[in-house]
């Protein structure tokens, strides 16, 4: 990927991805960028919209609530340096583009993905570590902008990335086990259910079964000549 040296300037043809829905929407078209500081108003007031921000809040984990503007910039400059330097972690936002007027669009959602770079010993104990074997996503959509089929454009999208670029050989993500909608953004993009993790992780104290999907290379690489 290519470096740019203003950090809200418009994104590159190299870091912008156009999203083939399989359901268009009417009124947008749908791209992942980079993150940009000047999304941070929209994002937080999606957050801080009193019916948006319950699915989002819901099925997620590590957004804070409130997510308050600071949050938020600090979440996206954080972001965006993982961007420039390709990092453990790599984030694009989804933004959804008006067909009548075109332009860089307005922040409606979030993807990325984590390196799974595990730390192993040598027979001499020392630690080494291994190339990542995995990336881990992570993901959420405006409820507005739902029913197109915008997250599963995106998860595949960056499993081409992971698979593609960065050369792993899996994909995995979770949801908490009450989170239908998420099972089925995976599920439709071809990852397959690897089983339920009981009390994997704790929200608001109480411990929560998360499902886990992946899809390995020979799987993904399957799904792309069938289609």
């Amino acid at each position: 990927m290519t470096q740019t040296t203003d950090s809200d300037a418009p994104a590159s043809p190299r870091r912008t991805i156009s999203l083939a829905i399989p359901s268009p929407s009417p009124t947008h078209d749908y791209i992942l960028t980079e993150p940009r500081l000047t999304d941070c108003p929209h994002i937080t007031a999606i957050f801080a919209h009193p019916i948006k921000n319950i699915p989002i809040y819901k099925g997620t984990l590590s957004i804070p609530n409130p997510f308050t503007l600071e949050l938020c910039e600090k979440w996206v400059t954080k972001n965006q340096a993982n961007f420039a330097s390709e990092g453990a972690v790599l984030g694009f936002m989804i933004r959804a583009v008006p067909k009548d007027t075109g332009g860089d669009g307005m922040p409606v959602g979030w993807i990325d993905f984590r390196r799974d770079e595990r730390l192993l010993r040598d027979d001499d104990g020392n630690l080494l570590k291994e190339p990542p074997c995995g990336v881990e996503l992570g993901y959420w959509l405006d409820p507005e902008h739902g029913g197109y089929g915008v997250m599963g454009a995106a998860v595949k999208a960056m499993c081409d990335i992971a698979f593609n670029d960065v050369g792993v050989e899996r994909v995995f993500g979770q949801c908490f086990v009450e989170n239908a909608a998420s099972a089925r953004v995976m599920e439709r993009a071809g990852m397959k259910l690897d089983g339920t993790l009981r009390a994997l992780v704790r929200k608001h104290g109480k411990p929560m079964d998360c499902k886990q999907y992946s899809i390995l290379r020979h799987e993904w690489e399957a799904l792309r000549t069938d289609r």
